[in-house]
């Protein structure tokens, strides 16, 4: 919806001033579950430092991730493209059909684009999902790496538990165990490669 005019209606529901003649250590302990100012700073401190350390790491394992890629050779088969495309157009079917719309309708009222154009948006993504799955799987074969039954249902109860299901195998219904199989060993596999790794920094 880029560039394109809207318009919201909006009822507020009150309006709140704060206060901030009284805040010293016993208001900050009172309403907002911290000790001291200096104990809810460093909290917070803390927090930010971890975000940060944690997007430092993302960070760093994509580089790696780029890198495996770019040592690798790949024989695509457009199907398998086509695969991962049609996974994420699916989200957008479903909003579809909830709307009540046609999919290339929907695109057009909310995205502007048509079926054709979105999924040539998608191509590169998936091109690069595809060569991913590929080289994972060369490196779990080369190192052995392999999902246990026992690796497979404690994630089945992860998931259950993440989507509120009551019954682990619900979950199959939704995402099948070649999936979920497929997602363990890929953190496998980027566990291997994170592990070997050398830092530079």
């Amino acid at each position: 919806m880029a560039g394109k005019d809207a318009r919201f209606e909006v009822h507020v529901s009150s309006v709140q001033e704060y206060d901030l003649s009284d805040w010293n250590d016993e208001f900050i302990k009172e309403n907002l579950n911290y000790d001291s100012q200096a104990d809810m700073e460093a909290s917070i401190r803390q927090e930010l430092e971890e975000n940060a350390q944690t997007e430092a790491e993302s960070d760093w394992q994509y580089s790696l991730v780029e890198q495996v890629l770019s040592g690798s050779e790949y024989e695509l088969v457009d199907s398998d493209e086509e695969q991962y495309i049609d996974l994420m157009m699916s989200e957008y079917e479903t909003y579809a059909a909830a709307t009540g719309m046609e999919l290339d309708d929907y695109l057009g009222t909310y995205l502007g684009v048509t079926e054709e154009q979105l999924r040539e948006m998608y191509r590169a993504t998936a091109r690069l999902r595809v060569q991913m799955t590929l080289a994972f799987h060369e490196i779990a074969q080369q190192e052995d790496l392999t999902v246990t039954d026992e690796e497979y249902e404690s994630r089945l109860s992860e998931l259950a538990q993440q989507y509120g299901y009551d019954d682990p195998a619900d979950v199959e219904a939704v995402y099948s165990e070649a999936m979920i199989r497929e997602e363990l060993i890929q953190k496998k596999a980027m566990s291997l490669i994170v592990e070997n790794a050398v830092r530079t920094e």
